[in-house]
């Protein structure tokens, strides 16, 4: 008796949690709405069926009521597929074009099928413009700094001192505007804003460690050449060009300690570097991609390499920071700031169909 009860239980709570998954889906998706849906799938197969008949005058008045609202994205595409082959064998010209032109804005990643499509829908969908006249999009990422060290100063020994610079990570975001040359080849011009970050130590006098930590905020402005390949969903690129990067803010953190006693004589200072700073540097850019189409658009991911054609530091005199060299034993150095970065974005081509000449 108890495991009929159980049984009779269970199934009483499995048919009523299917009850109401049925009452929840109905609710969400109206019944005019899947009423609508089925009405037009059964519309399009009526127009296929007219159209393989020969009934071609047939085909344009099953598909009007459900062309604007009603069809799927799919139905949509087959709709206007079969729309322009019907104008075609028509000999409606303009018609067919408006056609593949509403195909097109609906799909813009619509395949040729050579097996499938006739050539008189190959030849006409090649004389439109299906590549994108533009893509917007947002990235954001971090980088890691490489400083090439021209020239090294000290207040001590540099045997002694020791001194030494390590990567510290820093962070980019901006926007990218691609423009595409063919279906391969685009020019790429985007706007950054970065942050790049290194740290300086050395060991002064035997006894004192001075560690000399740098932030700086530049705005960025690559411009650059990008060739993709691959035809799937997911595409590979590769990318190289030129950047010119403009300072907007550079300040240190600065740490000194006595050895002997590491707990006590610590001192910490911040300043601002601006006038030990050169506004303007340039880099020379490679890197490679990969993006996934998400239906018209499109995430990435890339990792950059920027390398460093001009110092950045000022070759200022000693006394414009005189705290600098007199009170901590730091003068700055001769170098150059490469980076890597890392990069993720989301993309929105913009299409806008057009004939060709």
């Amino acid at each position: 008796m108890r495991k009929h009860f159980r049984k009779d239980t269970i199934r009483f709570w499995k048919d009523l949690g299917w009850i109401l998954l049925i009452h929840i889906y109905l609710f969400i998706i109206p019944p005019q709405t899947l009423t609508a849906q089925s009405v037009c799938s059964q519309a399009l197969r009526k127009a296929q069926s007219a159209y393989e008949n020969g009934r071609l005058k047939e085909v344009y008045p099953n598909l009007k009521s459900c062309l604007l609202n009603g069809f799927n994205k799919n139905e949509q595409v087959a709709a206007y597929r079969l729309l322009t082959l019907t104008f075609i064998y028509l000999e409606e010209s303009k018609k067919a074009e408006e056609a593949i032109i509403n195909l097109i804005k609906i799909a813009p990643e619509y395949k040729i099928n050579s097996t499938e499509d006739p050539s008189e829908f190959i030849q006409l969908f090649q004389s439109f413009r299906t590549i994108p006249i533009f893509s917007v999009g947002l990235k954001l990422g971090g980088n890691n700094n490489i400083v090439h060290v021209l020239q090294n100063y000290t207040t001590d020994n540099p045997d002694m001192a020791n001194p030494s610079f390590a990567s510290r990570l820093g962070f980019q975001t901006g926007i990218t505007l691609d423009i595409p040359v063919d279906k391969k080849l685009s020019v790429v011009s985007e706007f950054y804003l970065s942050g790049r970050n290194y740290r300086y130590t050395a060991l002064l006098n035997d006894f004192n460690q001075l560690t000399f930590t740098e932030k700086q905020t530049w705005i960025d402005l690559p411009v650059l050449a990008k060739y993709r390949f691959g035809e799937k969903i997911i595409k590979y690129y590769v990318t190289g060009g030129a950047a010119v990067s403009f300072l907007q803010k550079a300040t240190s953190l600065i740490k000194t300690q006595t050895i002997e006693n590491s707990s006590e004589d610590i001192s910490t200072t911040s300043l601002n570097l601006a006038n030990l700073r050169k506004n303007i540097a340039t880099y020379a850019i490679v890197g490679a991609g990969v993006t996934y189409n998400i239906g018209k658009d499109y995430v990435l991911a890339e990792i950059k390499y920027q390398h460093a054609l001009s110092d950045i530091n000022n070759n200022a005199d000693l006394d414009v920071i005189s705290e600098l060299p007199f009170q901590y034993g730091y003068v700055d150095n001769n170098f150059r700031m490469s980076f890597f970065s890392f990069s993720i974005g989301y993309v929105h081509p913009i299409y806008k169909p057009k004939k060709l000449r």
